[in-house]
């Protein structure tokens, strides 16, 4: 019992804390303005709202799911299904960040002071001809 209570708080307040951190940078990085932004090296500046499209909901359904298990006990198991439909939800998310990193498409996800930049593989199949 004491067990499920503490990883239900933990998950919950990780999945808060991810998703405030996450969105934190997102104007900068669509103001296109260096000073502050702190994003992951893994993830360019052109593609981070891409990125936001599926971390956000993965992070958030982690934090649903920690409260659903705070929960249970009150109103039964059909409380973790948000968190399910937003962990869900992360899946097209994966798939829009895949195709903003290497096509530098579709143009409304990617910020306007690099919408001239070319994708990962745009400029790879470019560098080969």
């Amino acid at each position: 019992m004491v067990g499920r209570l503490l990883v239900g708080a933990m998950m919950a307040v990780l999945g808060a804390w991810s998703v405030r951190h996450l969105l934190r940078p997102a104007r900068a990085v669509w103001r296109g303005d260096p000073s502050g932004i702190r994003v992951s090296p893994s993830v360019a500046p052109a593609s981070y709202i891409a990125f936001l499209t599926w971390a956000v909901p993965l992070m958030a359904g982690v934090g649903l799911i920690g409260l659903a298990v705070l929960l249970i006990p009150l109103f039964g198991g059909a409380v973790g299904l948000p968190g399910l439909a937003l962990l869900a939800l992360a899946v097209p998310g994966v798939a829009a960040h895949i195709a903003v990193s290497a096509g530098n498409r579709p143009r409304f996800l990617v910020p306007p002071p690099y919408r001239d930049a070319r994708g990962w593989l745009i400029a790879l199949v470019t560098r080969r001809r």
